[in-house]
This record gives C-alpha cells, sequence and structure tokens, in this order.
C-alpha cells in the first residue's frame, strides 16, 4: 500500500483530499498545525501529526514512515496577513517548503505534488 503525506490536510481542500485517497486504498497522513484547518475534518482512517511544516520533526516523521509521496498544501495565502507580515509570510511558505522538499530529499520520497492559489502570483496594481 502506498504511503502518503499531505499538508495542510486539515483544511477543506486537504480533507477532501485525503477521503479521496482513503478511498482509494492509500495510507495517509495529515502533517497540519490546525491554524487554519481544523482537525473534526480529518477523517478517522487517516493518521494525523500535529506539527508546523518548519518543524524539525518532519524529518522524523518522514524517516519513520517512509512515504511514497507527499501532497503539499498547507500554507498561508491571506494577501492581507502577507502584506502585514511579510517575514512571517516568508518563513511559512517559502521555510515550510524548503523544509519538506529537503526532508522528502534525504527520506527516499519519489514523487511531490505541490498545489497552490493565486496567491503565488501576488497582486499586480497596474
Amino acid at each position: 500500500m502506498k504511503k502518503i503525506l499531505v499538508t495542510g490536510g486539515a483544511g477543506f481542500i486537504g480533507s477532501h483530499l485525503v477521503l479521496h485517497l482513503l478511498e482509494k486504498n492509500y495510507s495517509v497522513t495529515v502533517l497540519d498545525n490546525l491554524s487554519n484547518g481544523k482537525k473534526e475534518n480529518i477523517p478517522a482512517a487517516a493518521d494525523f501529526a500535529n506539527m508546523d511544516i518548519r518543524s524539525e520533526d518532519v524529518g522524523k516523521l518522514m524517516q519513520d514512515q517512509k512515504f511514497d509521496a507527499v501532497i503539499h498544501l498547507a500554507g498561508q495565502t491571506a494577501v492581507s496577513t502577507s502584506v502585514k507580515d511579510p517575514a512571517m509570510d516568508e518563513q511559512l511558505n517559502i521555510g515550510g517548503i524548503i523544509n519538506i522538499l529537503n526532508n522528502a530529499c534525504h527520506t527516499g520520497v519519489k514523487r511531490i505534488i505541490f498545489s497552490s492559489t493565486a496567491a503565488s502570483y501576488g497582486h499586480n496594481p497596474h
């Protein structure tokens, strides 16, 4: 059985994706710090790791579980938040994905799927 890590899996889109993966008989672990997602969104059949994508514990989780793939949905997407605190936005979104990618490389993850919103492109006032 393929093992999948879904970051941001307690959010609206993530939890629906997790449910779909479980229905397809994947073993799924949700990694989410519940800053936006809700624990009750996580299907009971999924494992849950309550942690931030920037945490050093991500490496231990990935080493212990030997995931086949990572689907990365976690991140800060509110434009107003990124304007108010761009340093925090950078630390979470850029630092977080770097942490996920580095640990994926070191633990043999074969596939990474990254999903984002229009927030990736910013706002052009012209």
